[in-house]
């Protein structure tokens, strides 16, 4: 355990080798809950972090971005060895110890003084998969960092150039499994045959293994792969892009919609769980099935709908400004903690 003192506080450091995704931290945690026991309130963000307050008898907020359930079946140890991401061991390790843990995420949640979920669809994760009374978790939805919206703020004020084009945004780590950019780069070549003008930036982190399986060319297919980019580069490239596109089997929340709408970038998803209720409820979007076929056709569409995103772009600020303000959510933050201390909590 280790102790630092950093703006805004001390912070610890439990370091424990992880052996499964929730039990990591109990070693830790029943040597060192002595030290925290006058704790008033704690706040755990993923249930797999909750062994300390457990232990401590800490009145916990938990507040949770995904099931590992709903997290586990949209991988595998095969798709992670195929894209350079190791043995694959550790997520067959996951799938083998699975229903342990599942224990262990239920006993986390039932100890919780208050259940929050990142979105509608991890809360009803956690009502069907570990029978929460529906009346015991709300939904917080996580908005993108103060760091994020300020920058961006500043960017915004300058004048920003847009290439010519139809410029399709990916973020994230590209080669994560549950991404599914395979089915982005077979919708994108299949697009492409009908829209020409189409071009592909990816953002995010991935290894060689997974870039050398990719049949996209850069020069060929007009695609550029920037790797990790500093914030001022993050935000200026939702700025100057036309849609984010989004392929993944799974997201808790996803919040490179988030941070999308907040940019005025409108949204092309599959439907894969966190994002669906957001563009649902923002209009700022599309949703399709998980067929490249079906992507592609949306793709071609919102190319030559140049109204069509702009009116979306609109609805995702509005929406973004109103529902996933930082400052909307530190005060909600802020109420929870006080109802937690004030030793008036759900239990």
């Amino acid at each position: 355990m280790r102790r630092t003192q950093r703006e805004g506080g001390v912070h610890w450091t439990l370091a424990t080798q992880p052996l499964t995704p929730h039990a990591e931290g109990f070693p830790a945690a029943l040597v060192s809950r002595q030290r925290f026991r006058n704790v008033p309130a704690a706040w755990v963000v993923n249930s797999r972090y909750a062994a300390l307050p457990m232990a401590a008898r800490i009145p916990y907020v938990l507040w949770e971005a995904t099931t590992l359930s709903d997290e586990i079946a949209a991988t595998s140890g095969t798709a992670a060895r195929r894209a350079g991401l190791g043995t694959g061991l550790g997520a067959a390790l996951h799938s083998t110890l699975l229903p342990l843990n599942r224990q262990i995420e239920r006993a986390s949640y039932r100890r919780a003084a208050v259940l929050l979920a990142m979105s509608e669809h991890t809360r009803a994760c956690m009502i069907m998969e570990h029978d929460v009374p529906p009346d015991r978790v709300t939904c917080l939805p996580h908005p993108p960092t103060s760091a994020y919206l300020t920058a961006l703020a500043a960017a915004r004020a300058r004048a920003q150039e847009r290439p010519s084009g139809m410029r399709l945004l990916f973020v994230g780590r590209a080669d994560d499994p549950r991404k599914n950019f395979g089915l982005l780069e077979e919708a994108y070549v299949l697009a492409r045959a009908r829209a020409a003008e189409l071009s592909l930036t990816v953002v995010g982190p991935h290894t060689p293994v997974w870039r050398s399986r990719l049949s996209l060319d850069a020069a060929r297919d007009n695609v550029s792969f920037l790797g990790s980019v500093p914030l001022d580069e993050l935000v200026r490239a939702y700025l100057s892009h036309d849609l984010l596109v989004v392929s993944s089997r799974q997201e808790g929340f996803g919040i490179v919609v988030a941070e999308a709408l907040h940019a005025g970038l409108p949204v092309l998803s599959t439907r894969c769980g966190g994002p669906e209720h957001t563009i649902a409820s923002s209009r700022a979007g599309v949703l399709v099935e998980h067929d490249a076929r079906t992507f592609a056709d949306a793709l071609v569409r919102l190319t030559h709908d140049v109204g069509c995103r702009q009116e979306m772009g609109a609805r995702g600020r509005a929406f973004a400004e109103r529902e996933l303000s930082f400052e909307v959510f530190a005060h909600r933050v802020g109420e929870i903690t006080d109802t937690v201390i004030g030793g008036n909590p759900r239990r």
